[in-house]
């Protein structure tokens, strides 16, 4: 029996590869919603919690062109809120970084905000984006490339840490 982490991943991964069609967004939610309680709990909060979010659309308004879809993914029902722009906004705030490093001694600002960004990321990737369909294909990719491209990565890493300030 899958968990209710495996259902959710697997939704998100799923939504966030490909645009999701008018006439499913109501349908994306409900089954994202549904993941988000199997995977969190289903206690009296969640249910409330969950109830709030929805899978929303995002459009570009550019001045002087007829706005297209931008983006699809984890929001505020209502107001159409991705989550990933609620993070952004919330964490513009320097106060923040400053206030998580003077609780904790082991904690730099710097740390902080880098943390910050690596959650902010994490939420852009649960996106489906207009700027990314051409490369991500419906979530379809050779298992040999991303193997080289990881190990890539991991040497570039590892080189980067060896000396980190002479790295390009």
């Amino acid at each position: 029996m899958p968990s209710g982490k495996q259902i959710l991943l697997s939704q998100l991964t799923e939504y966030s590869q490909r645009q999701t069609a008018e006439d499913e967004i109501e349908t994306a939610s409900e089954r994202i919603r549904a993941g988000l309680l199997l995977h969190g709990s289903t206690s009296h909060e969640m249910w409330k919690t969950v109830s709030h979010l929805a899978w929303v659309q995002s459009h570009n308004h550019t001045e002087g062109r007829p706005p297209y879809l931008e983006r699809q993914g984890l929001g505020l029902g209502k107001s159409g809120l991705l989550l990933s722009d609620l993070f952004e906004a919330l964490t513009d705030d320097p106060a923040i970084a400053e206030a998580f490093a003077a609780d904790d001694p082991n904690l730099s600002k710097d740390s902080v905000q880098a943390g910050l960004h690596v959650i902010w990321l994490l939420l852009k990737a649960l996106e489906w984006s207009k700027a990314h369909e051409a490369v991500e294909i419906d979530g379809s990719f050779s298992e040999d490339r991303k193997t080289q491209l990881i190990g890539s990565y991991v040497d570039k890493l590892n080189a980067f840490e060896a000396n980190p300030d002479d790295f390009s």
